[in-house]
């Protein structure tokens, strides 16, 4: 019976302050990834133009352009997992919320980094 009761708890609707700070909470990621994405495709451009052909009988250098979009591929899984991991602490709670929120939070911060590269 205390199982049936805690799986009908765990199902429970959530209320109207809660859904609205979810709704919130996504709209805020939403509009961060943009922003995000934006300074990426500039950072990528400006990467391409830092990776200048190699002369002959010369290595080939480092690509910028690639450095950068394995620091990319590698951040992504990075930010969800420790977003996961600060939510973990709100099971019961709100952990959607917290989840997007560090992911808004996270999301901000990079897009800050790869303005730099942009420049």
């Amino acid at each position: 019976m205390l199982m049936i009761a805690l799986l009908l708890a765990a199902a429970a609707p959530v209320g109207p302050a809660q859904a609205d700070a979810e709704a919130q909470a996504g709209t805020d990621y939403a509009a961060a990834d943009a922003a995000m994405t934006v300074q990426y495709r500039a950072a990528m451009a400006r990467m391409r133009t830092r990776d200048a052909p190699a002369p002959p009988g010369v290595p080939v250098p480092p690509s910028f352009a690639n450095s950068l979009l394995q620091a990319q591929r590698a951040w992504l899984p990075f930010r969800d997992s420790e977003c996961l991991a600060e939510a973990f602490a709100y099971r019961g709670q709100a952990p959607a919320v917290v989840d997007t929120q560090c992911k808004t939070r996270l999301t901000v911060e990079r897009t800050r980094q790869l303005r730099a590269f942009a420049q």
